[in-house]
């Protein structure tokens, strides 16, 4: 339906999908003020213009108008949470890609007392390499070695069940939510507890250790309501781990709006490092830890300098000189800034605490 941007169906979302914001969706403030305007999607080619605002209160920024909860899926085409990740490994990236996932898991089979295939135990040799160790610890949520017997994790947003399934092999009782019912059916087949629906879904009752959000917040209409259900939902002592586009990164302030972390109009919200923090504490959290640095501005970088060639396919104009920003002298200071800044990191990585 959607693979031609030149189709641009503006009328159709205005009338039928999308809905109109009078308030911040994280603060509730009115106080706003435009960064972006014409934004276009530029990955997946749903038609249409975007227009981004900043809350000048909590500092995070918002799509408005923006596709409503009934018809968000229009915004999402062929979406990769269908399959099991393996076979699009093998099928869209190679066997570069099936070998550096076998070395991984090489790691995470020493590291965790798993039995994850495909696996190298060469794998082992990455304690080594605290970059390439921060990446993988990443993948699998920072998840602790050490831990108490029938610890209780939920994933949301869980896709096809990927780390649900690694979670499960460490020892954990695992529990997910998702949206997407092909994605449900295909984590389901591995023998997980996944249920389809948003948080509401879940019983009040119900108490976890941890809750992992990977990449969900900026899909989310109500990620203050969300953050809010999970601090309800953990256990005394527990954390919540996320992981989500930011917007006080440095790839942002030298992108702007190539940026690859906006992906309108599927990121609906985007919280820069303070006002994630300050929506955290102000809703409970008290502990709130930093994960460890993994070099991401490369691949970002790259994705960004994608989505402004393409741009120029439609628009000649030039804001900003790309053929620089593909420097690695722009990728290594970016880099170097990052490792030392957590605030200017192109994620925001963390933990939090509820006491």
């Amino acid at each position: 339906m959607y693979n031609n941007l030149n189709k641009n169906d503006n009328k159709k979302w205005i009338n039928d999908y999308l809905e109109i914001l009078e308030l911040c969706p994280v603060c509730g403030s009115k106080e706003k003020t435009l960064l972006y305007k014409g934004l276009k999607d530029l990955l997946c080619y749903v038609p249409g213009e975007w227009t981004l605002y900043k809350c000048l209160v909590c500092d995070s920024a918002f799509i408005n108008p923006r596709p409503n909860k009934r018809n968000i899926l229009h915004a999402y085409k062929d979406y990769y949470t269908h399959e099991s990740s393996l076979n699009i490994t093998i099928k869209k990236n190679g066997l570069l890609r099936f070998f550096r996932r076998a070395f991984a898991n090489g790691y995470r089979n020493y590291m965790f007392k798993t039995n994850l295939r495909p696996s190298i135990f060469l794998g082992i040799i990455l304690v080594l390499f605290p970059l390439e160790r921060n990446t993988i610890q990443s993948s699998c949520r920072n998840l602790s070695i050490n831990f108490p017997s029938a610890q209780r994790l939920l994933d949301i947003g869980c896709g096809n069940g990927d780390f649900l399934y690694f979670a499960k092999k460490t020892g954990r009782e695992v529990v997910g939510i998702d949206l997407d019912e092909k994605a449900v059916l295909v984590a389901r087949e591995k023998g997980l507890d996944v249920r389809l629906g948003d948080i509401d879904v879940l019983n009040r009752e119900e108490k976890f250790d941890i809750i992992t959000l990977s990449h969900v917040l900026e899909h989310v209409h109500d990620p203050y309501y969300l953050l809010q259900k999970c601090y309800n939902l953990l256990d005394k002592n527990g954390y919540i781990w996320i992981d989500t586009p930011n917007l006080s990164s440095e790839g942002h302030k030298i992108y702007r709006e190539n940026w690859r972390g906006l992906e309108p109009p599927r990121h609906l919200v985007l919280f820069s490092y303070y006002s994630l923090l300050n929506t955290l504490k102000k809703i409970g959290f008290s502990k709130i830890e930093d994960m460890p640095y993994r070099p991401l501005c490369k691949d970002i970088f790259k994705s960004s300098d994608l989505i402004y060639k393409r741009k120029l396919h439609y628009n000649k104009k030039n804001s900003i000189n790309f053929n620089f920003l593909k420097s690695l002298d722009i990728i290594k200071n970016a880099e170097i800034i990052e490792r030392k800044e957590p605030s200017k990191r192109e994620f925001i990585t963390l933990k939090a605490w509820r006491s």
